[in-house]
């Protein structure tokens, strides 16, 4: 009799155990295990930005008003609008492209922004791009270029059609020619080196002592000039609290470029 009990009672929590539906399972699990979070296979440690055009979960294509960060760091970004300087009033109106899962398009006239970047220690870095530009000169992501900061600023931007770092020249290639180019700059102290897709394009020597302000995250704008916004798609991108390998830079431009046509 206890040997059937026994058999009974083994069934039923097997039978209940198989009955636990996968909703039942990602509600109990921690969130950064849930399915929609899932890593597309791009370096995780130290990432502390993660903008996807692509991903539901980041953009709204019916809404342009926020970008949401999927990385664990929250660093949303809203979009800039009724900001004026020098009589130029900056009105934000982006639009959305459904080409190659998803970009946002920006006009010379759209920004993005977050008062405070989350988890940013100001020192080393390296910050991914996805863009597809003809554009010969703009701003690309700048940190402290705002309104009322410009002492420990870094700006990304294009300058003579190739990717650049304020204080630390640009690349060698241009990166201009209305492709998509998978653009990144990693920064340890002084070294500032340029990848443009897979390869290393130059290092460069730069701000050695420079530790840049937390604050005032911008992509696409700069407060400080007008006319300097960017003009072109920008589809992902990847902001990291540390200095990537050459290895890790291939790995995120592999695992993401078919969506790209590379």
């Amino acid at each position: 009799m206890n040997v059937n009990k026994y058999f009974i009672l083994s069934n039923l929590i097997i039978f209940g155990l198989i009955s636990i539906n996968h909703n039942s399972i990602s509600q109990i699990l921690p969130t950064y295990l849930s399915v929609h979070n899932k890593s597309d296979g791009i370096v995780q440690p130290n990432l502390i930005l993660h903008l996807d055009a692509s991903n539901s979960n980041s953009l709204n294509q019916n809404d342009l008003s926020s970008w949401n960060d999927l990385s664990s760091s929250s660093n949303d970004v809203s979009l800039v609008t009724g900001f004026t300087r020098n009589s130029y009033t900056l009105n934000s109106d982006p639009s959305f492209s459904s080409d190659n899962g998803g970009s946002i398009i920006f006009n010379d006239d759209a920004a993005y922004r977050k008062s405070t970047f989350s988890n940013f220690s100001g020192n080393t870095f390296t910050v991914s791009m996805w863009i597809k530009t003809s554009q010969s000169s703009g701003r690309l992501f700048g940190i402290a270029r705002s309104p009322s900061s410009y002492a420990k600023q870094m700006t990304m931007w294009l300058t003579s059609s190739k990717v650049g770092i304020y204080g630390a020249s640009n690349s060698l290639s241009t990166v201009n020619d209305d492709t998509w180019r998978f653009v990144t700059v990693v920064r340890s102290s002084g070294t500032y080196k340029y990848f443009v897709n897979q390869s290393l394009d130059v290092t460069r020597t730069g701000q050695d002592t420079k530790t840049f302000n937390v604050n005032d995250l911008v992509i696409g704008w700069d407060y400080r000039n007008n006319g300097s916004g960017f003009e072109g798609n920008i589809g992902a991108i990847y902001f990291y609290n540390s200095d990537l390998t050459n290895d890790q830079v291939v790995n995120n431009y592999n695992v993401t470029k078919s969506r790209y046509g590379h």
